[in-house]
């Protein structure tokens, strides 16, 4: 099985994409501080605990994956390790 190499984050606002970003797969260790602030209160409103998913990451051996998904009418967030 390979490992993820890469964090990757997309935002999306009303179904257009505006950010698509690659990170190399150490910054999922400050992937809190990455992250807008309103981000971060939707994760916390969904029970979405960015310590554990970041725990799983490491327990899974950097297994790619989705991290999580948050579709909102207006925006919607994507991030994932490749």
């Amino acid at each position: 099985m390979q490992k993820a190499t890469k964090l990757r984050i997309v935002i999306k606002r009303d179904g257009k994409e505006k950010a698509n970003i690659k990170l190399p797969i150490y910054s999922l260790k400050h992937i809190e501080t990455l992250m807008p602030d309103v981000a971060l209160v939707k994760l916390k409103e969904r029970n979405i605990d960015l310590e554990s998913i970041v725990k799983k990451v490491k327990d899974s051996d950097y297994r790619p994956q989705t991290l999580f998904e948050i579709n909102d009418p207006k925006k919607s967030y994507r991030v994932w390790i490749e």
